[in-house]
């Protein structure tokens, strides 16, 4: 069975990226032939076919990869489309931060939701977002809710004897490696004593590591592999997100943390307000982070309250497999 993968990304190193290569080799464990389509490159692609399709706004928010994305939509027969939705802004949103707001969604939304036979929300706030549009449009269609799955490799139970705290994962405009206010905050903690391991997978500015050796307790940078990363996630204790906006709907890097059982210190948005609600014994939120050294100094001497498995990969999988499978717009597309 050949499934496409689709998505819009100028770099492998981002998270839908690899969102979209775990989903491939998941698939491909299960029999299934995945075959990854960026829409940033000229790919040729047949006419026909079954596919799953990543969105989120500001990856299609340039006339080019929006056009790409509408023409995709207008010319290809779909066997099967299924639209994971990894975040969308709510109509006549007004919060952008440092967010890239999207001027073409409202149309790139009229066409999935006419083209799709399943779509997929990482998030109760996603659901609620595209529940809002489909009452705009006046269309009926079941949204399917999934949790952004955790870590892609199993966890060891027990963590090391060392507790640190992790910064990081893919640099952005808002989750900027560089910004004010998280340079000041590792130079306190290293002031205080506290242990910082940060790691930007997309990161190529060498002087900012130079400038920030001194400054942290361990730094590392690039794509690794998913072992290496598992055991950076699993072995701290806090993971730090101090992001500036106020309207982010999913998180990887948060699923990935409460699947290893870390404490999350976040500033206030949409997605972390959302998991406080869900897991408040692990989810902190404060949008002063001239607080946070303290919170982490207590944090790191606190006692994990273990939660039950988290939502993991296999679990995703075999859900949208039955997305993939059933469709509640026809009967049964595939056999396996």
């Amino acid at each position: 069975m050949h499934i496409y993968g689709i998505h819009s990304s100028t770099s492998e190193n981002c998270g839908i990226s690899i969102f979209n290569m775990h989903l491939k080799q998941s698939l491909h464990k299960m029999g299934f032939h995945f075959e990854v389509l960026n829409l940033q490159e000229n790919n040729s692609v047949n006419d026909k076919m079954n596919a799953i399709l990543h969105y989120i706004p500001s990856a299609y928010s340039t006339e080019q990869s929006s056009q790409r994305l509408i023409r995709l939509l207008q010319e290809i027969y779909f066997e099967k489309l299924v639209v994971i939705f990894h975040g969308v802004y709510r109509e006549e949103e007004k919060r952008y931060y440092k967010d890239t707001p999207c001027p073409f969604q409202k149309e790139h939304l009229n066409f999935i939701f006419k083209k799709s036979t399943e779509i997929i929300a990482l998030s109760k706030t996603v659901e609620v977002n595209l529940k809002s549009w489909l009452s705009k449009f006046n269309i009926n269609r079941n949204i399917i809710t999934l949790d952004h799955p955790g870590l892609f490799i199993s966890q060891p139970s027990v963590k090391t004897n060392f507790p640190y705290v992790f910064i990081g994962g893919v640099s952005r405009p808002k989750k900027n490696c560089n910004n004010e206010s998280t340079d000041k905050l590792i130079k306190i903690c290293k002031e205080r004593k506290l242990p910082v391991w940060m790691h930007w997978t997309n990161m190529s500015d060498f002087d900012y590591y130079e400038n920030n050796l001194h400054n942290v307790w361990k730094t590392t940078k690039g794509l690794v592999s998913d072992q290496s990363w598992c055991n950076i996630i699993t072995n701290a204790k806090v993971i730090l997100c101090p992001y500036e906006t106020h309207i982010q709907s999913v998180s990887g890097l948060i699923a990935e943390a409460l699947s290893a059982k870390c404490y999350v210190l976040t500033t206030a948005f949409d997605f972390a307000n959302e998991m406080k609600k869900r897991f408040p014994s692990l989810v902190i939120v404060n949008d002063n982070i001239e607080q946070w050294p303290d919170l982490i100094e207590k944090l790191l001497h606190e006692n994990i309250h273990i939660l039950s498995n988290y939502y993991s990969w296999k679990d995703f999988t075999d859900d949208l497999l039955s997305a993939l499978v059933y469709s509640t717009e026809g009967n049964m597309v595939y056999n396996y």
